[in-house]
């Protein structure tokens, strides 16, 4: 096991990330995906499964985040229209996922 710390190098992150979102957009279709990173930095290969319940562990903070300018939308779409109120549902943190893929 390689202990690599990539966090100052920006090459290695921009690779992170592509592969990240790579992975989002597959996992919104597949329950598991591979995460590859070839020559992360220092030479070093990243290979790992990430399956669809561990993305969303990860990322709930990020998640949680989101729900509360969405629910000031609809507070104000549904003060602009009242007839919304009643169809208004609870927004749950797998919705938020689920806009965000």
């Amino acid at each position: 096991m390689h202990q690599v710390d990539v966090s100052k190098d920006g090459r290695a992150l921009q690779k992170l990330r592509r592969e990240a979102e790579r992975a989002k957009r597959a996992l919104s279709s597949q329950h598991q995906v591979r995460v590859e990173v070839e020559s992360l930095a220092e030479g070093v290969d990243l290979s790992e499964p990430l399956t669809r319940a561990r993305f969303e562990e990860l990322n709930n903070d990020l998640f949680k985040k989101t729900l509360g300018p969405v629910k000031r939308v609809r507070h104000s779409s549904s003060a602009c229209l009242p007839s919304l109120r009643s169809e208004l549902q609870p927004i749950s943190p797998m919705l938020v996922f689920a806009w965000i893929i």
